[in-house]
């Protein structure tokens, strides 16, 4: 693998931006968990999009809370790191590119990865474990019909 490098929340600048980020890789790993391996993108400051054929009902919403703010209870490192983009492919394959589009072939990418829950590739700043991203709410989840997409909308406490 590439450099491994840890990004600080020390500094109060970007520090919300970081946890927000980072929560966005805990629930996309917990989306997988509950409802199975589904395209997830970012959408914007506590707006996730999740590809799916049906809408998510309470119960499923509630499970991937749940499953997040467990994995932000085990206060697991959040590590951030580079790969060629061919080499990061073989290893995680394409589902990286989730939250980011790939870059050109040959070039180098940023992963954010926390361990048996998410591999992404991410430009942004994200903190060092789960637990200082605190606590996760889905605020509510809604069905777009015509993009067939579930709009996860949460915020961190």
């Amino acid at each position: 693998m590439g450099t491994s490098s840890r990004s600080s929340t020390s500094s109060p600048p970007g520090a919300e931006d970081a946890r927000v980020h980072s929560a966005v890789h805990l629930l996309k790993g917990a989306v997988t968990r509950v409802i199975g391996p589904r395209r997830v993108t970012f959408a914007g400051p506590g707006v996730l999009r999740v590809r799916s054929d049906a809408p998510v009902s309470t119960q499923e919403a509630g499970k991937v809370e749940a499953a997040a703010n467990r994995k932000v209870a085990e206060d697991v490192e959040v590590l951030e790191f580079e790969m060629e983009r061919q080499e990061a492919e073989m290893h995680f394959g394409t589902g990286i590119y989730d939250l980011a589009a790939p870059p050109e072939p040959g070039a180098h990418i940023r992963l954010v990865k926390i361990e048996g829950w998410d591999v992404s590739c991410c430009p942004c700043s994200h903190v060092e474990t789960t637990g200082s991203v605190g606590a996760v709410r889905v605020d509510s989840v809604a069905f777009e019909e015509r993009t067939r997409e579930a709009l996860f909308r949460f915020h961190l406490l």
